[in-house]
């Protein structure tokens, strides 16, 4: 039998259901249904935001007691537990410190890594180690060299991190343990002209200098030295011992502010 598209349906029997009752038109359920849906977002978005809350709080929280030591090899070098950020990190465990040494690295790479490697990372204090490159290249002017380092340590204020400028240059310990002044080969005008360039930015920017950070190691090459250029794990404990009690007492500095701020 052929199905024809005209075909009027065949009438009910009667007592089989919808016979002698008006056929009942179904409910409209889109009010209803958007209110569910909308109500899932919305609860769904809570849940985001509460979440993104807390992950932002911790996030603020690790930051509140982060130290980024931002330099070249000679903070990257010495081995896993044994670079002078290791050592800082050993003596001051209620902190969390980041090393962002990269070898090679000259001030004006520096510049151009400064954000994504401290500011992004919020720390309370920066420790800069930079220059030594800058010293064995012999590239570029001392102006610029300035301007870079100035450019760091700006931005560093400017975002509201404590400044420590780590030096290589400046006096040293001899193997007597006398002090003379540490020779720089055939470049000695411009280690001094860098010395003093960073004594200037330290005194301009109210921020701790530790001149040449190397002071009791510079002399003793077969102890301290790895290489030629490069301290030991050994050497690296002496250098962050140096570095130490300049570091807390930036850090009681903080914490003394902050406390005068809380009683406001």
């Amino acid at each position: 039998m052929d199905i024809h598209a005209d075909a009027s349906p065949a009438p009910l029997a009667p007592g089989s259901p919808g016979a002698g009752h008006e056929a009942v038109p179904d409910r409209d359920l889109s009010r209803p249904a958007m209110a569910w849906l909308w109500g899932g977002i919305l609860l769904m978005l809570a849940v985001v935001v509460s979440i993104g809350s807390v992950l932002t709080w911790r996030s603020l929280q690790r930051s509140a007691n982060r130290i980024v030591c931002f330099g070249d090899s000679l903070t990257a070098c010495g081995g896993y537990g044994g670079r002078f950020p290791d050592y800082l990190a050993l003596a001051l465990p209620d902190y969390e410190v980041i090393n962002r040494g990269v070898g090679g690295d000259t001030l004006e790479r520096a510049v151009k890594r400064f954000q994504g490697d401290v500011i992004e990372l919020h720390p309370k204090v920066v420790l800069i180690e930079l220059g030594a490159n800058d010293w064995h290249r012999n590239e570029r002017p001392i102006e610029a060299l300035r301007q870079d380092l100035e450019d760091i340590v700006s931005r560093a204020k400017y975002n509201g991190m404590e400044v420590i400028l780590l030096g290589v240059f400046g006096d040293q310990l001899d193997a007597e343990g006398t002090i003379t002044e540490k020779q720089y080969e055939e470049k000695e005008a411009f280690g001094q002209a860098i010395l003093k360039m960073e004594r200037e930015i330290a005194k301009k920017y109210d921020c701790p200098h530790i001149e040449n950070i190397q002071y009791e190691i510079s002399a003793d090459r077969e102890r301290y030295w790895e290489s030629k250029n490069h301290p030991n794990a050994d050497g690296n404990r002496l250098v962050a011992q140096r570095i130490l009690p300049v570091l807390k007492e930036v850090l009681e500095k903080i914490k003394a502010r902050e406390a005068g701020d809380a009683g406001k």
